[in-house]
């Protein structure tokens, strides 16, 4: 997964004073803590969850977008939910821009493509390795199993690696996704956004940072 970060934005004028930007798109709710991120992507945990979320939003039309905008020196988080085109009560975050661990940008769908793919992987490495020592501990050893369970690996090392290749070659509308991490609690990501749109706010976030350094 290739990120942009803030640190590797394009240099800007700090004397710039144009209002503030909003950023609004699908919201959810993510774990700030990378190593965590990373085993909900290698275990499918994460496509997973995206499909039970598509479900939701087919069968109970369930919405949560969101809105980041700055207000001063805090990252103002707006959530808005909907259940049966029934609006719930709205929600707001206040972060200290002091707080902000981090902020970066991503391809969405390249992170999924990989997820798969890991997932992928892995399954087929822990059912190929089981099924390949149950076949040489059966007295008289099971050539089946043995060979079932190295296809079975093999087909999870050749998903993986046409996934992640596929994951570079991502076609249609190019969609960018923000993740924001707080130092405590949640991190937030906001997805469905448009490329220039969230390179614009991000321009936006590393000007406001670099002044509470």
């Amino acid at each position: 997964m290739t990120e942009a970060t803030l640190a590797g934005a394009a240099p800007a004028d700090p004397a710039d004073d144009s209002p503030a930007l909003a950023l609004g798109g699908q919201l959810r709710s993510v774990s700030p803590s990378a190593l965590v991120r990373a085993l909900r992507l290698a275990t499918g945990l994460e496509m997973l969850s995206v499909s039970m979320r598509a479900l939701l939003r087919v069968l109970l039309r369930a919405e949560r977008r969101g809105e980041a905008r700055f207000d001063g020196s805090t990252l103002l988080i707006v959530e808005r939910r909907s259940i049966l085109g029934r609006a719930l009560p709205e929600k707001q975050v206040l972060v200290p821009l002091e707080r902000v661990v981090s902020i970066c940008s991503f391809d969405r769908r390249a992170e999924l493509a990989q997820s798969a793919g890991l997932g992928a992987l892995a399954l087929g490495t822990l059912l190929g390795a089981g099924l390949f020592t149950q076949g040489i501990r059966t007295p008289g050893f099971a050539p089946s199993l043995v060979a079932l369970g190295l296809l079975l690996a093999v087909a999870g090392g050749v998903l993986d690696f046409f996934l992640d290749r596929a994951a570079g070659r991502t076609n249609g509308t190019p969609h960018t996704s923000v993740r924001i991490v707080p130092a405590r609690g949640p991190g937030y990501l906001l997805t469905g956004l448009t490329p220039l749109a969230a390179a614009h706010w991000l321009e936006q976030a590393r000007l406001l940072l670099r002044k509470t350094d």
